[in-house]
């Protein structure tokens, strides 16, 4: 499997609504995002196949997480687009629905990135450096780099971190250097505090931008680890 596999793409190829669906490998990273943030379906970790196909790749997982055991998104883009994009009500809201459609509707006939990118800095307060940045976050979010085996509902701070949910929540158990090794978070630092940087910046869009610019490169490095040990 291509680290840079969707997994959305396994849960959107078995609607009903294939002719809408069958759209999927043509529409920009944007639209795809919003797409299936607005449709019926449920978080991706959820769903039997998805969690299987990701077991795969961590069969010994068991050695190294106790008791009951759930997939999880490692790093959200859910706090880093509603920041950028100005959002300050609920994410099931019927004003945020709104929006999500109304952008929605600008962007899905852009196939270019470039004139995807003019078309967002145009019409809503976002510079092309962080819509850059976010495009490139939202293309690794659902790939295996930014998926894992963890304890069952591990906390997480506002971006759903992988340093914040290891590190300070206890959910899980096990931080050690075999830990960090099989699951190939080695890479990963504890030292920097988002959810802290966060909340004492009076930039947050900047802390932000860093934040996204970092897991970017540590999900794909990540994902290139996981996949070629199962080769």
């Amino acid at each position: 499997m291509d680290y840079l596999h969707d997994f959305r793409a396994d849960i959107i190829l078995k609607k009903r609504d294939r002719e809408r669906w069958n759209n999927w490998d043509k529409w920009n990273v944007l639209y795809k995002t919003l797409a299936y943030e607005l449709s019926s379906s449920r978080d991706v970790e959820s769903y039997g196949y998805v969690r299987k196909r990701v077991f795969d790749f961590f069969s010994d997982y068991k050695k190294y997480i106790c008791g009951a055991v759930t997939l999880d998104i490692m790093n959200g883009w859910w706090f880093c687009f509603k920041t950028l994009f100005n959002i300050n009500t609920s994410r099931n809201s019927v004003e945020t629905k709104k929006f999500l459609l109304r952008l929605s509707d600008q962007i899905e006939k852009i196939d270019e990135e470039e004139m995807l990118i003019n078309v967002i800095c145009k019409n809503y307060s976002i510079t092309e450096v962080e819509i850059k940045s976010l495009l490139s976050f939202l293309k690794v979010v659902y790939t295996i780099g930014n998926i894992s085996p963890a304890s069952r509902n591990p906390k997480a701070d506002k971006f759903d971190s992988w340093e914040y949910k290891l590190f300070v929540s206890g959910s899980i158990d096990h931080t050690d250097l075999d830990y960090m090794e099989y699951f190939c978070f080695e890479d990963y630092s504890k030292d920097r505090k988002w959810w802290t940087d966060l909340e004492k910046s009076n930039d947050k869009k900047k802390v932000i931008l860093e934040y996204m610019n970092s897991r970017i490169n540590l999900i794909t490095e990540r994902g290139k680890k996981v996949v070629n040990r199962c080769k």
